[in-house]
């Protein structure tokens, strides 16, 4: 098992997620394809990116993931984002 921090962006493995979650850091639990997906992305050429393959679910939670680093990095919110979930509902 393994988690990625929001705060200070890093993955933190199993065995160390005690330590982190103590300090109140934001972690999210992240499955071992959605790593796989996350490195692809980081390392690739851009031209590459577009051929990554990878399941509904794993979509969703890699774009769930992306949405709440970018709006925490970001620290704010977005008008047409707040649109966008609330025509999607």
């Amino acid at each position: 098992m393994m988690f990625f921090d929001m705060a200070d962006p890093c993955i933190i493995c199993g065995d160390c997620i005690g330590e982190y979650r103590s300090e109140g850091h934001d972690m999210t639990e992240i499955t071992p394809s959605l790593l796989y997906s996350m490195r692809f992305i980081v390392f690739s050429p851009v031209d590459r990116i577009y051929k990554l393959e990878i399941k509904s679910d794993d979509l969703k939670n890699l774009s769930a993931l992306t949405e709440k680093y970018l709006l925490r990095q970001l620290d704010r919110n977005f008008r047409t984002l707040d649109y966008y979930r609330s025509v999607k509902l």
